[in-house]
């Protein structure tokens, strides 16, 4: 499974409320917390994005 890699760690929620990450090909390569919490339109600190998901999720920009 290939990954994303973008510096340390970052925010990252769902684009969109109504379009969710399916629980089959293993979550989309998160562990179930950080699966369930995105989900739940939370925003989680991650390290790498899974390929699987990459679509379905933005950064977070924190400001300077």
């Amino acid at each position: 499974r290939s990954t994303i890699w973008i510096g340390d760690y970052m925010k990252i929620k769902l684009k969109s409320k109504t379009k969710l990450i399916p629980p089959w090909n293993s979550y989309g390569g998160l562990t179930t917390d950080d699966w369930e919490a995105l989900n739940n339109g939370k925003t989680i600190e991650i390290k790498k994005v899974p390929d699987e998901i990459k679509e379905l999720i933005t950064q977070i920009k924190e400001a300077k």
